[in-house]
């Protein structure tokens, strides 16, 4: 038996319709990219100096070599005895952009 015009017109429409609904969610998906990305660069260009403007979370695996993070401890600690502040102060020291600066101790 042969379908109706009705019938077959409205599943061409239903998936004209699918389709749309896909490509708006694809979209939809590179907006809310386009918005992390963009929210993230006023946070960036907006900072001030205060802690309260630093995010918690700061990636650090790109600030040293692998294994040198260890390195850089184990020659602090080759000296004598050292607290947890002072191997962060070494660790800051070594990657610090200049020595003159005045912005370590």
């Amino acid at each position: 038996m042969t379908e109706i015009r009705t019938v077959t017109t409205l599943r061409r429409k239903r998936d004209e319709i699918s389709a749309s609904i896909l490509l708006y969610e694809k979209k939809l998906e590179q907006a809310r990219a386009d918005l992390a990305h963009v929210t993230a660069a006023i946070r960036i260009f907006a900072a001030t100096d205060r802690p309260q403007d630093i995010p918690r979370y700061v990636d650090s695996y790109r600030l040293f070599k692998r294994g040198e993070p260890w390195a850089i401890c184990a020659a602090a600690l080759a000296k004598g005895p050292q607290t947890t502040k002072e191997l962060a102060l070494a660790l800051m020291r070594a990657t610090a952009p200049c020595a003159h600066c005045g912005v370590l101790p």
